[in-house]
């Protein structure tokens, strides 16, 4: 049963169903994205069949515009880049992996926390999470 002490819009939340448990919440950090991992392989695996036939693809191209050496800096640069972007993309399909660059659950969580129990009046409220050399973890 709901605590009748409890404000109104806390009772409103919890009795709608909008507010089940707090684990519902750290489900969302501790559940893969779907299929994002098998991805990433086919990903790089297109991204090494790519550099490995970009030389031959553009070879006629940079000997007719007697660019003939450029090929292999030109096909390195463009490895790099494709690279990066191989990079940047495994990295942002993991948004709970605790880097810095990932959505600070455990802040949000704690600040939902502190909220609630000062919404509903408990004594025993939590320090907030403090940056840890600049980063929300």
């Amino acid at each position: 049963m709901i605590a009748r002490s409890r404000p109104p819009r806390v009772v409103k939340l919890v009795d709608t169903g909008d507010l089940k448990s707090p684990a519902h919440c750290e489900r969302a950090g501790s559940s893969p994205a779907p299929g994002t991992i098998k991805f990433l392989y086919y990903t790089y695996a297109f991204l090494i069949v790519f550099l490995f036939l970009f030389p031959f693809a553009f070879a006629d191209e940079f000997i007719d515009a007697n660019f003939g050496v450029m090929v292999i800096p030109i096909t390195v640069i463009t490895g790099w880049v494709f690279n990066q972007l191989y990079i940047f993309g495994s990295v942002l399909a993991r948004p709970f992996d605790r880097l810095e660059t990932d959505v600070p659950m455990h802040f949000i969580c704690r600040n939902l926390e502190i909220d609630l129990k000062q919404a509903i009046g408990e004594d025993k409220i939590p320090e907030p999470i403090e940056p840890v050399n600049g980063v929300l973890y």
